[in-house]
């Protein structure tokens, strides 16, 4: 009898990577063919399947993946890396600190700040780089775990919660806006603005992605904010 074979996608950035792997391989095996394909060194790649896969040492079988299912690959490569450690130390931080005084901070954020990270945040940096179409681990404005969607063939803008999807219309963005978490260096606070006076925080949005988040959002209606 032949082995059963799994058949899914892996999404990294704009690639989507077919797999066909034996249920039975640790989850590090299909890290390494990705590294391959990606490059992106294991230890630097974060996977999610319903969630942060946390145990690279499980066999892939016990994701109960479907076939044709689709896991996001999140992580800098090699080069990234190094472009990073070698920009020049602290300037982000520094800038940050001078352009927002913490007493912008209201008492409603910072009940959300002090939660800390979500568990599946994406590792902060201070590089700026490609923002995924879809990144996991923010808190909304009342401090609940949400993920962002860039749906580029309808438009929208999906903030997911554990219970509901919001679906918002890039072209109600009026803005968007962003100050550092001080207490979390290469975390912000990421806000959409709709109109004059509504808005919405995301709260340890990391740092690297959002000049690229905010650009794929107004390149759709043409409005710039610098």
């Amino acid at each position: 009898m032949s082995e059963q074979i799994l058949h899914f996608k892996v999404s990294y950035a704009k690639q989507m990577i077919d797999i066909e792997i034996s249920p039975e391989e640790p989850i590090t095996n299909l890290k390494q063919f990705l590294e391959s394909k990606t490059g992106v060194p294991v230890p630097m790649q974060k996977l999610f399947f319903k969630g942060p896969i946390k145990d690279d040492t499980q066999p892939i079988g016990s994701l109960n993946i479907k076939a044709n299912a689709k896991l996001m690959l999140i992580g800098s490569t090699a080069s990234e890396i190094s472009a990073t450690s070698s920009a020049r130390p602290i300037a982000f931080t520094e800038e940050q600190k001078y352009m927002i005084p913490t007493d912008d901070i209201s008492a409603e954020q910072r009940r959300v700040i002090e939660k800390g990270p979500p568990s599946d945040a994406i590792p902060a940096a201070t590089m700026n780089t490609r923002s995924p179409d879809t990144i996991p681990g923010l808190y909304n404005h009342v401090g609940h775990p949400v993920r962002v969607t860039i749906k580029r063939d309808l438009d929208q803008l999906w903030v997911a919660s554990t219970t509901k999807t919001q679906k918002i219309p890039f072209a109600s963005i009026s803005d968007i806006t962003s100050q550092p978490i001080l207490q979390y260096p290469g975390y912000l606070i990421v806000t959409l603005h709709f109109g004059k006076t509504n808005r919405a925080n995301l709260y340890f949005f990391p740092a690297q992605y959002f000049r690229s988040f905010k650009d794929s959002i107004c390149a759709f209606f043409g409005e710039s904010y610098d």
